[in-house]
C-alpha cells in the first residue's frame, strides 16, 4: 500500500499533468529526493525532497474508527524547475493548486524561494527553479477496530382465531 505521501505526490503529480497534457503528454517528472541532473534530466521536473518533521496533536474524531493517536507534520521541499522564469512561475503555481486540492485541507504552505545560479550550477542545470515549501499533516491512527452489525430479529405473533391463521375458535 502506498504511503500518504507518495499517495498526495501522486495526485499532485495527476492535477499538474491534467493542466500541462498538451505540452508534455508524457507527464512532468515528479521524483522523491534533491533536484539533480541524471540521464533524463530536462525541464520541466518537480524534486520532492522530505525536509524535517515534527509531532502534533491527535485529531479530536469522537466515536471513529480507526482512532487518531497523533500527527505527523512532514515538511516537505518541492523542487519546481523549468526552462526560463516564466515556465518555473507558472509550474509552481500549477503545483500550489495542485497540493491545494490533493491535500484537502490538511497542509499549510510555508513560503517559497527561488533556487539560486549556484545551486543549479552545481547540479549542473539550466533554467529556473523555485523551492516550495510545505508542511503535510499526516494522521497516526490505531488500528480499525472490529465494526458491530446490529441485527434485529423479527418475531412473529399468531393470535388463535385470528383471520391470519385461519383459526377458529
Amino acid at each position: 500500500m502506498a504511503s500518504t505521501l507518495t499517495r498526495i505526490r501522486d495526485d499532485v503529480k495527476a492535477i499538474v499533468d491534467a493542466s500541462y497534457a498538451a505540452q508534455f503528454p508524457e507527464g512532468i517528472p515528479m521524483p522523491f529526493g534533491r533536484l539533480e541532473r541524471d540521464s533524463h534530466s530536462k525541464p520541466p521536473r518537480v524534486a520532492w525532497e522530505p525536509g524535517e518533521g515534527a509531532e502534533g496533536p491527535a485529531v479530536k474524531n469522537i466515536g471513529g474508527n480507526p482512532r487518531s493517536l497523533g500527527t505527523v507534520v512532514q515538511r516537505m521541499n518541492l523542487q519546481v524547475w523549468a526552462s526560463d522564469f516564466d515556465a518555473a512561475w507558472e509550474l509552481l503555481m500549477q503545483v500550489r493548486r495542485a497540493v491545494y486540492l490533493a491535500a484537502h485541507g490538511s497542509f499549510q504552505f510555508a513560503g517559497h524561494v527561488p533556487l539560486t545560479e549556484g545551486d543549479l550550477a552545481a547540479n549542473q542545470l539550466e533554467g529556473h527553479a523555485w523551492q516550495l515549501r510545505v508542511n503535510l499533516a499526516i494522521p497516526i491512527t490505531d488500528a480499525t477496530a472490529p465494526s458491530t452489525v446490529v441485527t434485529t430479529v423479527g418475531h412473529t405473533t399468531t393470535l388463535e382465531g385470528s383471520a391470519e391463521t385461519g383459526c377458529s375458535s
